[in-house]
């Protein structure tokens, strides 16, 4: 068995339970504080600009330039391995790796184009403890069968050899995919890079990355297990151990510790933000890659913090500090139950099912593992044109104007997609087929203009009769207190229907405004009316006034 294989064994013990199967401005950055996180830190940036990354002419050191200031760090290697240039930094390379093929190494630096004044820095310690818990829905239901196909093999550790092979294969399956997701994600690691204005934190995050991934992969192949279940060759094995249990900012707790308060966001870095909303905010928040870029990116972060835990695990075991080994575990799980708790309402999917929202200004609600079909109803109102609105009204621009009026629908056609149920509460949203579990269906039956009648649908639109008049179905439900938040999706601006007279439903994380349209509709022999459960309709029976709530993130 290979010696990151067992290591990733390791982490499933800890994985399952949990639950995770799977600076503010810159220039307020005190100096010491970034010295205390491993900076090297120097006035000026001679031949850089803010945001960029560079291989310093000082072997070993890479730097960044932050508003002025020169940030640096060292790269540390372990015996077997060389310092050279890869991708555009330091990093220790294994000549005989696939992953760092000689032939693909960079060009060392031009000493012309380095800083006038580089030293190497000492590491430095930096004070450690427990970070401070969020409080927050529990669990992380998009992750929690990230790692499934692990889970099943915690108990087989001290198997038989054919056991023993058998979760082999499985744990170099998982350990393709983590590298697979590196890749998934170099896009999105350069476009936060690029020009970001969170230096100091963008650096030290790929620090921490860099460096957890070289102990990785250093004890995948340059280590291996015996008979005995010892690590071999020994030398190695302890120097290795002594590298992930360092006091300094490049041992594993230190990293562990700090990747933690980035993703909380209580690393003081970001401007209090947490890690995914920086990554978050270069996402395609507009289209359907979006949740495949959500997950990539937490599954990968998390994965590389699950693996240092363990790599902390396996380093005591060769110290034969054994009995500290639980206490790393409990550690673990507890900083991960932390971060689902904090991402859930992030990460939030659109329940299953089929229905539809009224699209906003900003198009429809974020790609969250569903695929919002576009549509839309014209309706030719009354050539009075008494129609009115609520100001600052959020539809879509140029669609309602003297008198004519554009429905525009964000509709889920595939019942399979999304995840769970709607909660309970007090809303309406359109009905697609047949209401999701929890509601009762309604209609509105709109008496449009008689005269000159322009009524046109296009595109996917909720249930109804779409001809000279309209009436389109709902989906209602007012079994749950309106002022009792309920999570969805909140990434981006939605509209739910008010359901009655009492007021909008309440969402976690969003900021909800009432807003409302009044048609004008047909005056001679007008057949306005309402059916079963329906939007809240505060128009006088002739002209419908139906009360729309806007959310928009906090």
């Amino acid at each position: 068995m290979s010696a990151l294989n067992l290591l990733v064994l390791l982490a499933t013990l800890f994985l399952v339970s949990a639950g995770w199967v799977l600076a503010d401005n810159l220039e307020k950055t005190p100096v010491d504080e970034l010295r205390e996180r491993g900076f090297q830190v120097t006035d000026g940036c001679v031949n850089h600009k803010h945001g960029d990354q560079w291989a310093s002419t000082t072997k070993g050191l890479n730097c960044a330039c932050s508003r002025g200031r020169s940030l640096c760090y060292p790269v540390t290697c372990l015996p077997d391995t060389r310092l050279a240039v890869f991708k555009g930094r330091w990093d220790c390379v294994f000549d005989d790796d696939d992953e760092y093929d000689k032939h693909s190494a960079d060009p060392l630096p031009d000493p012309k184009a380095g800083l006038t004044q580089e030293t190497r820095m000492d590491a430095q310690h930096t004070k450690t403890g427990n970070a401070s818990p969020r409080t927050g829905i529990t669990g992380l239901d998009v992750f929690s069968a990230l790692f499934a196909v692990v889970g099943d093999i915690a108990d087989n550790f001290d198997q038989t050899e054919a056991q023993l092979q058998e979760i082999k294969d499985k744990l170099e399956e998982l350990d393709q995919q983590i590298n697979q997701l590196s890749s998934q994600i170099s896009n999105l690691h350069a476009a936060v890079e690029a020009g970001n204005q969170w230096v100091a934190g963008v650096i030290l995050y790929g620090r921490y990355e860099q460096r957890l991934r070289f102990l990785l992969h250093y004890l995948n192949a340059r280590l291996s297990v015996d008979d005995n279940g010892q690590f071999q060759p020994d030398s190695r094995a302890q120097e290795w151990a002594d590298e992930v249990l360092g006091l300094s900012s490049d041992g594993v707790e230190e990293i562990l510790f700090h990747l933690h308060d980035m993703m909380m966001g209580t690393s003081g870095l970001f401007g209090g933000r947490s890690l995914f909303l920086i990554y978050e905010a270069r996402m395609e928040a507009a289209s359907n890659r979006y949740w495949n870029q959500v997950h990539d990116f937490l599954e990968y972060v998390v994965s590389l913090e699950v693996s240092g835990y363990a790599a902390k695990r396996t380093a005591l075991h060769i110290k034969g500090r054994s009995s500290k080994t639980a206490d790393i575990l409990d550690v673990g799980r507890e900083r991960i139950r932390q971060q689902g708790a904090y991402l859930d309402p992030f990460v939030k999917e659109w329940p299953t099912g089929t229905y539809g929202l009224p699209m906003t200004n900003t198009g429809c609600p974020a790609f969250a593992d569903v695929t919002w079909h576009e549509g839309q109803r014209f309706q030719d109102q009354d050539g009075a044109s008494l129609s009115s609105w609520s100001s600052g009204l959020h539809f879509p621009s140029n669609t309602y104007y003297g008198g004519h009026m554009i429905q525009k629908f964000c509709m889920k056609t595939f019942s399979y997609e999304g995840s769970g149920n709607w909660p309970r509460g007090s809303y309406c949203i359109f009905q697609k087929w047949s209401c999701p579990s929890g509601f009762q269906t309604g209609s509105v039956y709109w008496d449009d203009e008689d005269n000159g009648n322009d009524n046109t649908v296009s595109g996917s639109y909720p249930d109804g009769v779409y001809n000279t008049n309209t009436r389109i179905y709902f989906c209602c439900r007012s079994d749950g207190n309106r002022r009792t938040p309920i999570l969805l999706p909140s990434r981006r601006p939605f509209y739910l229907f008010r359901q009655s007279s009492y007021g909008c439903q309440e969402v976690l994380n969003m900021r909800v405004t009432e807003e409302y349209y009044l048609w004008d509709d047909e005056n001679s022999y007008n057949d306005d009316t309402n059916w079963g459960s329906h939007p809240y309709d505060s128009g006088d029976g002739r002209n419908h006034k139906l009360w729309y709530c806007y959310y928009q993130p906090n």
